[in-house]
């Protein structure tokens, strides 16, 4: 799909560079239930690496098999040093973690992901690359620019964007939200961890 309003684009680019990480984890978890079928914030002690978790529903796979999906999400630059100290530890726990859902067969084929509203620079890039090739599973990197093109393609605007953000929240503080049903609330066993 080609973005009809290129100012968007750039808007939302710049839109992106803005956000608090908890709010740029809000914005992705929808998108990502939206795309795939279901996804679920980490946040606290219980997150060993994992901000958000996604299942790609068989019947939205090309090979009709559920993917779990794990992400990192980061908010601006990701030098080498920040994916050294930080980022490399985070994403090394992926590897392992046991994401606690019935649905969720264990023995699902998965995808890494680190989701950022900025850039890797060509140091980061480097040392994930150096990275992938000693991993089991390669970490796929989206960049800023990369995720607001989906996002307009998705959403249309960067008003809309604005929206989901805000329309997030209440889910977050485990009150009700209008687009949701009751099984996604706190408390649940699709809540917000």
């Amino acid at each position: 799909m080609e973005i009809k309003n290129p100012p968007d684009l750039s808007n939302t680019i710049l839109y992106l560079g803005t956000l608090k990480e908890k709010d740029f984890q809000l914005l992705l978890r929808k998108y990502l239930e939206d795309i795939c079928g279901w996804a679920k914030i980490y946040q606290g002690s219980g997150e060993h690496g994992l901000d958000i978790a996604a299942l790609i529903e068989s019947d939205r796979d090309i090979f009709n098999r559920q993917v779990t999906v794990m992400v990192q999400a980061k908010t601006g630059q990701i030098g080498e040093s920040k994916w050294s100290q930080i980022v490399a530890g985070q994403i090394g726990q992926l590897y392992s973690k046991k994401i606690e859902r019935s649905q969720i067969n264990p023995h699902n084929p998965r995808r890494i992901l680190l989701i950022t509203t900025g850039e890797l620079t060509p140091e980061a890039e480097s040392a994930v690359y150096e990275w992938n090739n000693k991993q089991p599973i390669p970490v796929e990197v989206f960049e800023g620019k990369e995720i607001a093109k989906r996002l307009i393609e998705n959403y249309e605007s960067v008003d809309v964007i604005k929206s989901l953000i805000e329309s997030e929240k209440p889910v977050l503080l485990g009150q009700k939200s209008n687009h949701r049903p009751e099984k996604f609330m706190i408390g649940s066993e699709d809540a917000i961890v």
